[in-house]
């Protein structure tokens, strides 16, 4: 071969070099959003193709023998792994649906790497010898392929056959740039592939030189266009694995075969997964009971342990659609939301009050375990039934009425009283709260909670017959009492009459007692819960007013600002009378004294009444204030109760204070946007506490033991 041919292989490989290098930043920008061994891949071998048509350069213009020979070791060793690194990438490009796990990468590497080490050692294995022709500038060195070099070549002319049949099915199945692309991949493969094919060979001549290197510069031009045209390492790819792999849900994908083909971070995670277990049998990797087909039956929740927290997860199933068939399992985390059911329905079945779920007929679909203690029926066998199977047929009619009328209304709840038949043949007394449910997918009908009140119910009863016997009887009695009463007061001699007064006192208060638990009952009765804005001054200053017309004698001073609301009813009024009252009534002077100041600070009203009597007994403060009454502890009369539960119907709060002489009682309530506030009705007080206190000679009322603890 001439000097001149020699010359313009080495011209040729520099521009191949040059070529591969304008490669390697083309392909590292155009890697950068894709995973970190696709990269390192891709911009490696483009870094490798432009060594090894350096290495060829030199190795044709060394000017030694020994030298020729070392580039040409260390181009041929440079370039072992290239066709490895071809097939990986073509093999991501092609197979989105599996991965090269770390096992078959390992695999891959490791007969590239025996023959870069047995060509770099100098083994007879892989340079059988040299061969050193006559040039016009001298003599060159040629190396002879060993046995070990023909079969690197069988093993890279395998991986090429491989990554070109998977690059022709992608170009059969894919658009028009898809099989572009595809077209450029083979031809990037092959052009280096013959000419290392013929180098093997032992051809004489022109074609005992090894023009590899040279064919590199057809390849690096191919992947160029491939990638700046045709979207070679492209977004799509790109955001699509970057989406796989960033999903939070847990996602395998299982071939036609049942084999695990792929899984993103979070599988690996939730399942213990490596790159070692792709390829196996996914019915063995999955949690228990997941089957890796799309199943007919609905899905279950499973669980699995992950970092010693035991997490549920939901399978779904979705078919991959081409033909080589597969399907892809994503498992949702419902950890939260599995807790959070489970929690709840804990509460139900532990709760003794019935929970029950009915359909637009009133057939009950569920029955929670409480039915069971209340009405001594099995929840699985009450299922199925209709509610009004298990109602008193005098109650059917009425509760059948109460859920027509809300079917309208979804989330409208109704209130329901009804006699439910026990196990044992009774009727049990259920109330409870009823709520359209129909249009929440959580419920899908009537949810219907009850409470047993049989027993409550049967105590009110005997407490009404009880209460109203009493007051009827013993207002007979007193009658009869206060009539001999008064005879003996009549009579002489001035002892006898006296003993008469004292007789008929006792009587009138014991009959104002009953009048008093009366109105206290009836009152009560009618409270709101919560109460509403109410103007504060107003009551405070009606009340004032009643007790200066009821008691001419008391002074009632008020320090009240303008405007002032709070959360109350038209009970606040009977609750402040009752203070103010009882400051006066149970007060051993002539000329009692009572103050009320009101003041708003921090979201509240208080109205504090101060007296100069007596003060309130701290054994009946403490029965008040802690709402519990004992033979030690406990108030002498109703007033000072009826403040207590006026307060607690409208979230209010009753305290007694010690500022003095006297008695300072604070009726604590919520404070409310004067905007907002009405009037509230004043005439309570005047229709039943002041006409049930009517005063005596001296114009007031005196304790026999000058002791207080409410107006009785």
């Amino acid at each position: 071969m001439g000097v001149d041919i020699v010359t313009g292989l080495a011209a040729a490989s520099l521009l191949a070099a040059a070529v591969c290098m304008s490669v390697v930043p083309v392909v590292h920008r155009a890697t950068r959003w894709s995973p970190g061994h696709v990269r390192t891949l891709a911009t490696g071998s483009a870094v490798a193709a432009t060594l090894w048509a350096l290495a060829h350069a030199f190795a044709l213009t060394a000017s030694t023998l020994p030298e020729q020979e070392t580039w040409a070791v260390i181009g041929i060793a440079v370039g072992a792994p290239l066709v490895t690194c071809w097939f990986a990438l073509v093999y991501r490009e092609c197979c989105t649906r599996r991965r090269l796990g770390r096992r078959a990468v390992a695999l891959l590497a490791i007969e590239p790497t025996i023959t870069a080490l047995g060509v770099v050692s100098g083994s007879e294995l892989f340079v059988a010898g040299r061969q050193f022709p006559a040039t016009g500038s001298g003599t060159l060195a040629v190396l002879l392929p060993g046995t070990g070099l023909r079969l690197h070549a069988l093993y890279t002319a395998g991986l090429a056959i491989g990554g070109v049949a998977l690059l022709a099915r992608e170009a059969r199945n894919g658009r028009s740039g898809t099989r572009t692309r595809a077209g450029l991949l083979a031809v990037a493969a092959l052009v280096p592939g013959v000419t290392w094919g013929v180098w093997l060979l032992d051809f004489d001549g022109a074609l005992a030189y090894d023009y590899t290197p040279i064919a590199l510069g057809v390849s690096a031009v191919c992947v160029h266009v491939a990638t700046r045209r045709y979207g070679l390492f492209g977004s799509l790819s790109t955001a699509r694995n970057a989406v796989f792999d960033g999903l939070r849900d847990a996602v395998v994908v299982v071939d036609d075969r049942g084999s695990l083909t792929d899984a993103n971070p979070a599988a690996r995670e939730a399942f213990d997964l490596d790159d070692d277990d792709l390829g196996r049998d996914a019915s063995e990797l999955l949690p228990d009971g997941v089957p890796v087909v799309c199943p007919d039956h609905e899905s279950r929740t499973v669980t699995v342990t992950v970092e010693g927290e035991q997490r549920f997860l939901e399978p779904q199933w979705r078919a991959l659609p081409h033909s080589g068939g597969g399907t892809v399992v994503s498992f949702r985390d419902v950890t939260e939301r599995t807790r959070v059911e489970r929690r709840y329905r804990a509460y139900v079945e532990h709760s003794h009050d019935v929970v029950v779920v009915t359909d637009a007929d009133g057939v009950l679909e569920y029955v929670s375990p409480a039915v069971e203690h209340v009405l001594g029926k099995d929840p699985e066998r009450v299922g199925g039934s209709a509610l009004t199977d298990h109602i008193h047929p005098d109650d059917r009619r009425g509760v059948a009425a109460s859920f027509a009328e809300s079917l309208d209304s979804p989330g409208e709840a109704v209130r329901v009283t009804f006699r439910a038949r026990h196990a044992d043949g009774g009727w049990r007394t259920l109330e409870g709260v009823g709520v359209n449910g129909f249009e929440d997918p959580n419920i899908g009908g009537f949810l219907v909670t009850l409470r047993d009140t049989t027993t409550r119910n049967r105590y009110d009863q005997r407490l009404r017959v009880l209460t109203r016997v009493l007051r009827h009887d013993l207002r007979n009695e007193l009658n009869v009492v206060m009539g001999y009463a008064d005879a003996l007061a009549e009579s002489e001699p001035e002892p006898i009459a006296s003993k008469g007064t004292t007789i008929r006192r006792a009587a009138v208060r014991l009959a104002e007692l009953g009048e008093r638990v009366r109105g206290v009952d009836r009152t009560l009765r009618d409270a709101d819960h919560g109460g509403r804005p109410v103007y504060v001054d107003e009551v405070v200053e009606s009340v004032a007013e009643l007790a200066a017309e009821q008691y001419p004698n008391a002074t009632v001073t008020t320090d009240v600002p303008d405007g002032i609301a709070a959360y109350a009813d038209d009970l606040l009024a009977t609750a402040l009378w009752n203070v103010v009252e009882n400051g006066i009534v149970h007060n051993d002077g002539d000329t009692p004294t009572v103050s009320v100041a009101v003041r708003e600070e921090a979201g509240t009203v208080e109205l504090t009444v101060r007296d100069d009597g007596p003060g309130i007994p701290a054994s009946e403060r403490t029965a008040i204030e802690s709402g519990r009454e004992t033979q030690l502890e406990h108030a002498s009369g109703l007033g000072l109760w009826l403040v207590r539960w006026v307060l607690d119907g409208v979230d209010g709060e009753l305290r007694f204070t010690d500022a003095g002489a006297g008695g300072t009682v604070v009726l604590r309530l919520r404070a409310a946007d004067p905007a907002e506030a009405e009037r509230v009705g004043t005439s309570t007080p005047a229709d039943w506490a002041g006409a049930g206190t009517p005063s005596y000679t001296d114009g007031r009322r005196v304790g026999e033991n000058g002791s207080r603890g409410g107006a009785d």
